[in-house]
């Protein structure tokens, strides 16, 4: 997934680190195990600074953890977990999306089988896809176009984690916006079809399956919620003030750029798309 925007020589570094970085997890290999790289690194945005942001999805029986790294000077962030809990995250919502909701966002998988991008798609779909489909009938449709349920999708999350707005907005105002739109386009809505939350009617129409009834919509944004921060502030050392860390941050980079106007537009041209 998105392998087409990531530059050679990114992809070259990647590959190199992932047998360093598999010793710093300390987790047995297995050729069933497979990585996703997302964030600055995968739309090659990243600066020196710039972490490297990965999940790694292993066969063990372990917890969930979160382990910092370096590699030849980049800062390194993994999270590693078992498969069953990844898929877990997806079909039950067993962390409010910690980890599916990641791949919101342009995504490469590395390693794995043939069938390892088939399950991060349908891993994400499941995630979000009832979330996208009440989006979708509060806007008064129940059929989709690509954009709509790229769209639908987005302002689905910012239901559940408000503060993606500054992640989105990164995206937004690059240069490259254009072809990630493009890429979502495809991504996302296939991703939902694959976790049969929608189906395909036309090669760019698809009818939603599942959308929450109010009463459901309400109980999963809060079970989200409150999964999401609670498993957060475990990975993050039990610090009860990481919400506030969080939220924060995604403030800040707004603010500290003067982009208040451009997330209003960013905002304005999602509900435009879902219309």
């Amino acid at each position: 997934m998105y392998r087409q925007f990531m530059k050679s020589p990114i992809i070259d570094f990647i590959t190199r680190a992932l047998p360093n970085l598999l010793v710093e997890v300390g987790v047995k290999d297995s050729p069933l195990n497979f990585w996703v790289c997302y964030g600055s690194f995968a739309l090659n945005q990243h600066t020196p600074e710039s972490d490297l942001d990965l999940l790694f999805v292993h066969q063990e029986t372990t917890r969930p953890t979160r382990i910092q790294a370096r590699h030849q000077d980049h800062p390194v962030t993994i999270y590693s977990l078992p498969l069953s809990e990844f898929v877990a995250d997806g079909t039950q919502r067993r962390y409010g999306g910690y980890f599916s909701a990641k791949l919101l966002n342009p995504f490469v998988v590395f390693g794995g089988s043939n069938d390892s991008v088939n399950t991060v798609s349908e891993v994400f779909g499941g995630f979000i896809g009832s979330f996208a489909a009440t989006i979708a009938k509060e806007h008064g449709r129940e059929i989709g176009t690509r954009d709509n349920i790229v769209a639908d999708s987005i302002l689905a999350y910012l239901r559940l984690c408000p503060s993606y707005r500054a992640y989105f907005l990164r995206y937004y105002v690059s240069p490259n916006f254009g072809e990630i739109w493009n890429r979502m386009k495809i991504v996302i809505p296939d991703a939902l079809t694959k976790a049969q939350a929608t189906t395909i009617l036309a090669r760019d129409r698809f009818e939603y399956c599942s959308a929450f009834s109010p009463e459901q919509f309400h109980l999963q944004l809060v079970a989200c919620v409150a999964r999401f921060w609670a498993f957060g502030s475990c990975c993050h050392g039990c610090n009860i003030s990481f919400p506030d860390y969080y939220i924060q941050k995604a403030l800040g980079y707004i603010q500290s750029r003067g982009l208040e106007d451009r997330c209003l537009e960013m905002l304005a041209f999602l509900e435009q798309k879902a219309r």
